[in-house]
């Protein structure tokens, strides 16, 4: 029968550049639409005289990178569009530092590219982003604070209102995502958790079933042997022993073993075995009864085996042991028969 192949679980890599790719897919709009929003604002500003140039290309710029980052990440180049965005994240801030100084918008800039970093390269790349805008946000610092760098022109209003609610919705969806694929991998855990611990439930349920099904199949064989070699009593201190189906070894002990506690239980004088419902006797057989024969006359008993055929002679024959303490009979009848009369000899 054909089986399919196994799965391969997902790389905890190839995970995590599925959940950028996820995140990339929605900030790449958000440039686009925050550089549009941008650009519109810049050129009704300059428009009025209350812009510059410079913002209107600087928008333009975001809608053509955010346009690639949208374009790679579609083809699956995580890794391109995450380097576009890293430099994105510092070119921008550096941008507002420089026209503007280090005043609100570009601080707001600033921490959004560290969190974006942080969020959308992960590890190293996230914190080569963030000590980079550190670096930068200290040296335009200080260029301004010594008096190095002045502020090109004053941005309008309209222009940093554009800027504060594209980076703010920005931030938000970003935060949001994160909340979720929280929420998604604690639920995921939670779930593994509770597989987890039905599985070992279910596992314990087996084991207590194994255990229950060992101890009655230890039980039923200890049944179906002693059904197998009873002892009876047939006369006082006579008992006999009538043996049906296959011996075998750990049967024969088992038969042995029963045998000799028959005779001391009864304070039996003779003890029959009657071998007329074996269908073969081997020469392990044959031999583990004439020691248990042995172990009879021991205790002071007579044994005596009954049921001989012709190849039972054969085999015991052949044993070559010692049979001068066992009493060899055809039949159960001649046996009970010699039992009762050597009783009444030894009670008269």
């Amino acid at each position: 029968m054909e089986t399919n192949p196994p799965i391969p679980a997902q790389s905890a890599a190839s995970v995590e550049d599925q959940q950028r790719q996820r995140l990339i897919s929605i900030i790449a709009p958000i440039l686009i639409l925050g550089g549009l929003l941008v650009t519109s604002t810049t050129v009704a500003a300059y428009v009025l005289n209350q812009g510059s140039w410079l913002d209107i290309l600087g928008g333009i710029v975001v809608v053509g990178v955010g346009t690639l980052i949208y374009v790679s990440n579609r083809q699956d180049q995580v890794r391109i569009a995450g380097l576009l965005i890293g430099s994105l994240l510092i070119l921008v801030p550096t941008y507002y530092l420089i026209i503007e100084g280090p005043h609100t918008v570009a601080v707001l800039l600033l921490l959004a590219g560290i969190v974006f970093a942080d969020l959308l390269l992960g590890g190293s790349g996230g914190l080569v982003v963030t000590a980079i805008n550190i670096a930068i946000y200290a040296s335009v610092g200080l260029a301004y604070e010594f008096g190095w760098l002045a502020p090109a022109y004053v941005p309008s209003f309209y222009v940093d209102l554009g800027t504060v609610a594209a980076t703010s919705l920005g931030l938000a969806l970003a935060a949001g995502y994160s909340t979720r694929e929280m929420r998604r991998a604690l639920g995921q855990a939670q779930e593994r958790d509770m597989a987890r611990q039905l599985a070992d439930e279910r596992k314990d349920q087996l084991l207590a079933e194994l255990q229950t099904r060992d101890q009655l199949q230890q039980r039923l064989v200890e049944t179906i042997y002693n059904l197998g070699s009873p002892v009876m009593p047939v006369a006082r201190g006579v008992i006999a022993l009538p043996l049906v189906g296959v011996v075998d070894s750990q049967r024969a002990q088992q038969i042995t073993a029963a045998l000799l506690h028959g005779v001391a239980e009864h304070q039996a004088t003779v003890a029959i075995v009657d071998i007329t419902g074996v269908p073969t006797i081997d020469t392990a057989v044959a031999g583990a009864l004439l020691q248990a024969a042995q172990g009879v006359w021991l205790l002071g008993a007579e044994p005596v085996l009954t049921g001989i055929r012709a190849d039972v002679a054969q085999t015991l024959v052949g044993l070559g042991l010692d049979l001068s303490h066992v009493t060899t009979l055809a039949t159960l009848q001649e046996g009970l028969e010699y039992a009762l009369s050597q009783h009444a000899r030894q009670t008269s």
